[in-house]
């Protein structure tokens, strides 16, 4: 059987260790605070590239690197407008948030109402809503925003652009003439007090032909007789490395 002994208020104070042991026991070490945050000239970057030369942002940097960076605050419109968001009011009273590859409503209690800044986003909320990493460059003085849209080829995730790989495939060669298009436009007219009736058309015809392409285009005063037939048009084009050669 154990046997605990009750201790007066007057009887404690003889015993300040107890009571410490007590107490760390029933709560967590508290963290340590971080430094009152400021309002600080910031520029925005979005990669390499300056978006935003300088932006009011509130938080703190020992003169090394930032302090408890993702609770900094940046006002929510210059984050729109460096990461080019169209931001719409709803009826819920919700924000839809429109960007490349983002569709996105969140509530207003999910920003930060500022007395200095006004509407305001954290860094934390900047990565969790909108998915946009941030990290902070002091030799830049500048936040660097990282959207998944962005071909960041300094990532450990960047996969180049496989080659396209030729060998082995069949050599195709192409015949020394072909029609490859051919367009018959017609038009038939006649008269409001005449049984006769005017037909008229053109005819485009496209192809190759000694490693080159051929054009012609034919008027066609009247389709049924092929005698009055003109030819309007006619073009000859071949390409290489070294010269155009062009035939009309």
């Amino acid at each position: 059987m154990h046997h605990y002994a009750v201790l007066s208020s007057a009887e404690l104070f003889k015993y300040p260790l107890i009571t410490q042991v007590n107490d760390a026991s029933i709560s967590p070490k508290a963290e340590a605070k971080s430094p009152q945050f400021v309002v600080l000239p910031i520029g925005i970057n979005i990669g390499k590239r300056n978006v935003l030369q300088s932006a009011s942002v509130k938080g703190y940097e020992d003169g090394e690197k930032a302090v408890d960076f993702p609770n900094w605050l940046v006002p929510f419109q210059d984050i729109t407008t460096a990461l080019n968001l169209t931001v719409s009011s709803l009826p819920n009273g919700e924000l839809e948030i429109k960007g490349v590859g983002l569709i996105k409503r969140i509530k207003l209690n999910e920003l930060t109402s500022d007395p200095e800044l006004g509407l305001t986003i954290s860094i934390a909320k900047i990565e969790e809503l909108l998915q946009v990493r941030s990290q902070f460059d002091i030799a830049a003085y500048s936040i660097i925003l990282e959207p998944p849209w962005l071909n960041f080829k300094g990532r450990k995730n960047y996969q180049p652009e496989a080659p396209v790989i030729v060998e082995g495939l069949p050599v195709v060669k192409s015949p020394n003439f072909t029609f490859s298009t051919v367009g018959q436009k017609v038009n038939i007219s006649g008269r409001e007090n005449s049984q006769e009736l005017t037909n008229q058309g053109s005819l485009n015809v496209l192809g190759t032909v000694l490693k080159g392409s051929w054009y012609s285009r034919i008027n066609q005063p009247n389709l049924l007789d092929s005698t009055t037939w003109q030819l309007q048009e006619g073009q000859y084009l071949n390409r290489s490395d070294f010269h155009d050669y062009v035939s009309t």
